[in-house]
Formats: structure tokens, sequence, C-alpha cells
């Protein structure tokens, strides 16, 4: 109980909580269990002020977020809709409130491409943009918009399953792919002294994110903005020799969304000839699939691990170690 770092509350109808199950019907809430006691106080302070809240044009959901290293948290309130003039005076109950609010963002316009909650348009309306958390050590920054684990206990664990396997590999690994690397994080965690991580991430500004922690953390990275299935194919191109010879020298982590891999992602992969690649999965079926696609590709998996991030659910992650079997 208690430990989830980050909430999706829905608003609609004036109501603001969860959806029922297998409906869009909002099911109020004053808590959540699963979540840590700092957003259940602000989760309370909202719907105190649902008044408030019916004035802010176009809200459809509210993201709440917290750090593991001082309790403060981000809230952005996520809207459809044009720009609404006064939205910092109708947000500024939530600031003023006596609560661990680093920042409050606010989300408006169309809907973006590559996430259902968000709009493509971002204004900070009071306080920090980003909190600071930390894992395995090391220190990121972590913003509205930016993806993280919601368990960050539990993250730990299962990057040092991953960092576990990696040491016991049987070659020199000088390159750590990261493939949808966000922010930066299992890169990061994983790469030792002498080591680079090359990653790759959608968000533009998760990009800019993870370049910012890997020097923050005096790693050696090399970032590149776009979807992966039309990034790593430029990157490992037939004609492109250096970074081939980088592959052989490397690791592909891949921890791509519920959805899996692109199957042109794994083309990619197979073809540059990485002898190894640790796959960290959220959805049991879509890791099925791409680990059938990778065996017809010559890759056999050699160790599968569960790790349950998310207790009092049936959701559980899985890192999996895959090796080139004509290797």
């Amino acid at each position: 109980w208690g430990y989830r770092n980050r909430v999706y509350l829905h608003y609609q109808g004036g109501e603001l909580g969860f959806f029922a199950a297998e409906s869009k019907e909002i099911v109020p809430i004053s808590q959540c269990l699963l979540t840590t006691s700092s957003i259940n106080r602000i989760i309370a302070c909202l719907q105190q002020q649902k008044s408030a809240l019916g004035g802010i044009q176009g809200l459809r959901h509210i993201l709440i977020k917290e750090s593991n290293v001082d309790g403060s948290c981000l809230v952005a309130f996520l809207c459809q809709g044009e720009r609404q003039n006064d939205i910092k005076e109708q947000t500024a109950f939530l600031w003023r409130a006596s609560l661990p609010i680093a920042g409050v963002w606010y989300n408006y316009g169309k809907k973006s491409p590559w996430d259902g909650y968000f709009s493509e348009e971002w204004q900070l309306l009071h306080g920090a943009e980003k909190l600071t958390v930390s894992l395995m050590g090391r220190t990121f920054r972590w913003g509205a918009k930016d993806f993280l684990q919601v368990n960050f206990s539990q993250t730990e664990k299962l990057y040092g399953v991953a960092g576990k396997l990696l040491a016991r590999l049987p070659i020199d690994v000088k390159y750590i792919w990261d493939i949808y690397c966000g922010v930066g994080t299992i890169g990061i965690c994983l790469a030792s002294p002498g080591q680079e991580v090359v990653g790759v991430e959608v968000v533009a500004e998760a990009v800019a994110n993870a370049q910012e922690n890997a020097a923050v953390n005096a790693v050696k990275g090399h970032y590149y903005a776009g979807l992966c299935e039309d990034v790593l194919p430029k990157l490992l191109a037939r004609g492109n020799s250096a970074q081939w010879e980088m592959a052989a020298k490397s690791v592909a982590v891949l921890d791509p969304p519920r959805s899996g891999c692109e199957e042109r992602v794994l083309d990619t992969i197979a073809a540059a000839g990485f002898p190894y690649i640790i796959y960290i999965s959220c959805h049991g079926a879509s890791l099925a699939r791409d680990m059938k696609y990778l065996s017809l590709k010559g890759y056999g998996a050699e160790i599968i691990q569960p790790v349950d991030l998310f207790p009092q659910t049936g959701h559980v992650e899985c890192v999996v170690l895959l090796s080139k079997e004509e290797r």
C-alpha cells in the first residue's frame, strides 16, 4: 500500500475520481490506498474545492506526482481546448493551500499524438518546473509530462535485476542502447565508468532531460528525439559502419510502452547484430509477441525474471535477457 508516486484523476460532470471498471463513469474518491499520503492530501483538497474545478475550462484530468527525495509534488491540470486567460487565478487555491506542492502546470490545446492524457501545449503556472528524484544512487530531474515507473523502491529492484544480467555477460560492453529511454533513468543507472549510453525517445522534452540527467550523473550519453522505429534505422543504417561496430560492443535495453515494440525496431536490432537484448516489459502479452518475433530473428531467451512493481493489482514487470543464438 501507499507506493504509487503518480496518479491520474479523471474529471467529468463535476466529479473527480477514477473510472469504474469497464466504464467511463466517474467514481469520486477522497483518497487512494495505493498512493502516498502527500498525494492523498492533495486529492482531498481538490475534492473540497470542486466548485473551483468547475471554473477550469475543458478540464479532463488532473495529474499528481511526488518526489522520493523531499516529498514535494507537481500538479498538472490537463484540459482540452483553447487557453483560458484567467487560469492562473483559477488554480491559485491549490498553490495557496498548505500542501507539499513544488509546482503547478496547465496543459491545454489539441490532443498530443503520443499520449492519450496530454494535450500539446504546456504552461507553468506556479512554482518549480521539475521534481528531483533518486534511483540507484543517481539523481534525476522529473518533469510534469515525463514518464517514470510508479514505484520507486521496486524500480530500483527492477533496475538491479537488469544490472546483474548486464554484469554477467561474457562480452566487454562499451555501449548501452537505451531504446524508449524517457528521461534516461535505465541507461544512466546501468552504466558503469567507461560505458556510454545511446538513448532514443519520442518526447523531445524527455530527451533534453535525459541529456541533463546524464551530465549531472557524469555519464557520457548520446540522445536522439523521434519515434524509435524511425530514428533507430537511421542510426544503424547499413552504410553506417561506425554504428555497426558499436552494436557489436553493445547491449540493447528495451523498455517500450504496454503496446510493446514496433517490428521495425526489432528488425533493426537484429539486423545490426546486437549480441544481447535486455527487454523490460509491463505487459506480458506484448512481451510474448515480441519474444516470438525475436526468436524468428535468431534470439533466444536465457532468463526471465518477474518483478512486482504494482502490488494489489494484476500487473507485473518482467526483465528478459535474450542472446543472439548464432553468436
